[in-house]
């Protein structure tokens, strides 16, 4: 940011824009990103994600003008919004309750990974003019990489693949039904032929109307955003639905969205996106803020790893409670560092900032999202709170050089810090504990039991076979049974 600052001559007003349009570009992507992998396959959502990832930071490399700036910079939040929403449900759909925590929080980490080897490419090209195009369009070679990996590495969730197998066996019991309503009407004589073409006819607009009902959201974006808010409704509607956390599903959403408030609204990436402007306007050169924003996205990166072992060793509500005791703070000694003009303890506060973060609010609230839903509700669930992240994100990265201004920098973090303590307050009263959630049993639990699988895979092979009488005390002959497998690869 201060190069782009220096070689295009940004106003604040667009140092402000260029950062938080990709915010809230955000908050639309998530929503987006998961109805897409609600419907379409977890797989499909990280895909889409990676190729407009890669297209949208070489715009940003080769931009010429403030214009396409902008525009490639909305695409780029455009695919993080969805990542965040599709990549920690996707995590903890594929390993067991007892990895759950530490695999999630590894987003976490790799994240702050990421934000890490960006500051030190920042380091490595502050000398040279044009290096914020280097920055920014390096960033898509790990998209690419990522592409690679779900093409020929990554699964597809196997609760999802459940849960698609389900959908598909309800449509071959009301497919089956019609079939045998059919067989039972009487139409081998030639004047009851209109009768039993008329039957048929019915028979075939009633499979159509119901594969429409089941897969008509898969055609086109809109649908699937009309199931979204429709799931939003039911989950702020169900007061009685008890999730395996022990509350109901609405205090499941509103704790989720809490959560994910206070880890933006306490001002995480105000340090993580202005840490250079910030050291600069406390008296750095420009080069030294660059080479001191590395030092502390060094600490959110180390301290990242602390985060996986507490969340795979502790419990998930002692971990956040903790992690934000020490941000709440941490932001104090920032205001008295700020307000003291005291340039080295403002440094130190900064990385104790991130390091009490990145050890606990970083990774939980992402967990604890993932695991809180009921099975049902999980992608619109995650998305919802996901979208509160961003939009939580943009009103704080969008203000703060202006709040900054017009009253001062430790003001502004004195903000932050009754937030936080606020935040503190609410959790421990409301915040339940996740761990031991099981979110397969979840699934199997949640949903009623379907037809056998063979039948699915007959109905949908052959959903309009001819009707054939039957003796009054005779079962209909059975189809061959085919494998499991066969039909998980239908799906």
């Amino acid at each position: 940011m201060v190069q782009m600052r220096d070689a295009l001559n940004l106003s604040i007003g667009r140092q402000q824009a260029f950062v938080s349009i990709a915010v809230l570009m955000a908050a639309v992507g998530s929503p987006l990103g998961a109805a897409l992998a609600d419907r379409r396959g977890r797989k499909v959502g990280l895909g889409c994600n990676a190729v407009l990832f890669v297209i949208t930071a070489l715009m940003l490399a080769f931009a010429k003008s403030w214009g396409l700036l902008i525009v490639a910079r909305a695409g780029i939040g455009l695919t993080v919004g969805s990542a965040a929403a599709i990549t920690p449900m996707y995590l903890a759909e594929c390993v067991a309750s007892d990895h759950r925590g530490a695999v999630v929080a590894t987003y976490n980490l790799f994240v702050n990974g990421g934000q890490l080897i960006a500051a030190l490419i920042g380091t490595a090209f502050a000398t040279n003019r044009n290096g914020w195009r280097f920055m920014l369009g390096l960033a898509s070679i790990p998209a690419a990489i990522q592409f690679l990996a779900v093409l020929f590495v990554l699964p597809e969730s196997p609760l999802w693949l459940q849960q698609k197998v389900h959908r598909l066996e309800l449509l071959a019991q009301q497919r089956a039904e019609v079939q045998k309503l059919n067989e039972d009407e009487p139409g081998s004589s030639s004047s009851s032929g209109g009768s039993a073409s008329g039957v048929q006819s019915s028979s075939s607009s009633s499979s159509a109307s119901s594969a429409s009902a089941v897969s008509s959201s898969s055609s086109s974006p809109l649908p699937a955003m009309r199931m979204w808010l429709q799931k939003i409704r039911e989950l702020m509607a169900s007061s009685s639905t008890t999730t395996n956390a022990g509350v109901t599903a609405r205090h499941a959403l509103l704790i989720g969205c809490f959560l994910q408030f206070v880890q933006q609204a306490s001002g995480v990436n105000t340090v993580m996106y202005y840490t250079g402007p910030l050291l600069a306007d406390a008296g750095f050169a420009s080069q030294n803020a660059i080479r001191l924003n590395s030092l502390v996205a060094s600490f959110n990166f180390m301290f990242a790893f602390l985060g996986v072992f507490l969340m795979g060793r502790f419990s998930r509500r002692a971990v956040a409670l903790g992690s934000l005791c020490g941000v709440a703070y941490s932001l104090l000694l920032l205001v008295v560092s700020f307000h003291m003009k005291w340039n080295l303890l403002s440094v130190a506060g900064l990385c104790l900032y991130l390091a009490c973060f990145a050890s606990g609010m970083g990774p939980a609230p992402w967990t604890i999202n993932a695991e809180i839903y009921p099975p049902q509700f999980r992608a619109a669930g995650a998305a919802a709170s996901t979208t509160v992240n961003w939009v939580t994100n943009f009103a704080v990265s969008a203000s703060f050089l202006s709040l900054a201004k017009a009253t001062s920098t430790a003001v502004t973090f004195a903000l932050y810090a009754l937030v936080a303590f606020s935040g503190l307050g609410v959790l421990y009263m409301y915040l339940p504990e996740t761990r031991a959630i099981a979110l397969t049993h979840a699934l199997q639990e949640s949903q009623p039991q379907p037809a056998p699988v063979q039948q699915l895979v007959t109905a949908r092979i052959r959903p309009t076979a001819p009707a054939t009488p039957s003796k009054p005390n005779q079962e209909h002959s059975t189809p061959a049974k085919p494998s499991a497998q066969a039909a998980v690869a239908d799906v």
